[in-house]
């Protein structure tokens, strides 16, 4: 049996002047409705069934419509985390001396400064030397630019002087000298 919307057509205009399904909203189907009872014919009125089935049918349109946005709350609030996660993460970065860029002849290197979130991308904020040999102090490269990661500075420093320190107690241990 055909649906008794879809043979009336709305007042001041052609059957093909009925919104896109996909922008029906309740207004429009209350509206729809109105007409329909308007334009119906008194000997033959529509019965109670296919008014029951069409609040049904709409019903269920407004729950997927509603499952719909839920689902996408629910995605934008999972990238959101990831982002975190990743971000959290990252922050073991700051203080590491890394080159970036977005290839090999294009390469910064510099210590990691900060990590930012700009336009809703993680950045890693360096302060460095270009490939011409130009300092910089707060230049934002993508996280995923970030190549070869190495130790801070002060790490470099301390595993050095560690690395000397047990080379100098084996030679002192061992009777020869450096």
């Amino acid at each position: 049996m055909p649906s008794a919307i879809a043979n009336v057509a709305p007042q001041g205009g052609p059957a093909s002047s009925i919104p896109n399904p996909k922008q029906l909203g309740q207004e429009e189907f209350l509206k729809l409705l109105i007409t329909q009872l308007k334009s119906q014919d008194p000997m033959k009125p529509v019965e109670d069934t296919a008014f029951i089935a069409q609040m049904a049918q709409f019903s269920s349109l407004n729950q997927m419509q509603a499952l719909n946005k839920s689902f996408e709350t629910f995605n934008r609030n999972q990238a959101d985390a990831q982002q975190l996660q990743t971000m959290a993460s990252s922050a073991a970065l700051i203080g590491k001396v890394v080159y970036a860029g977005p290839d090999m002849p294009n390469r910064s290197m510099g210590t990691i400064q900060e990590i930012r979130r700009v336009d809703g991308d993680l950045k890693v904020v360096l302060r460095g030397v270009d490939r011409d040999g130009n300092t910089f102090t707060d230049r934002a490269f993508p996280l995923g630019q970030v190549q070869q990661i190495g130790m801070a500075p002060e790490e470099v420093e301390r595993f050095q002087k560690e690395v000397e320190t047990r080379m100098a107690i084996a030679a002192a241990t061992s009777g020869t000298s450096l």
